[in-house]
């Protein structure tokens, strides 16, 4: 009968061997998976990322020339506003010499 008890496990003795495989073998093999499985994934992020970059750089750009655009836009407003008012000084200008 005491041969039959030396081929089992204690509990510890299980617990300790699991946590040595697990530590070992299961955890490691468990990462390389993942690892494996999410460098794709990982792949298209970055390359997501990189197309958003260029995306902000060009709205930037956009921005910048829309900017420019509008005050260019009111420069030229401002130089009709003072075309009109010079050109409603010499119709008045006229309309005394006539009268």
């Amino acid at each position: 009968m005491t041969e039959n008890n030396q081929n089992y496990l204690t509990q510890k003795q299980f617990h300790e061997g699991l946590a040595e495989f697990t530590e070992e073998t299961l955890l490691p093999a468990m990462e390389k998976m993942l690892d494996e499985k999410l460098e794709p994934i990982k792949q298209k992020l970055h390359s997501i990322e990189l197309e958003i970059e260029d995306i902000k750089i060009a709205i930037e750009r956009i921005d910048k020339r829309s900017d420019e655009d509008v005050k260019g836009i009111y420069f030229e407003i401002e130089k009709l506003k003072n075309r009109i008012g010079e050109l409603e000084q010499q119709v008045k200008l006229l309309k005394t010499e006539r009268a």
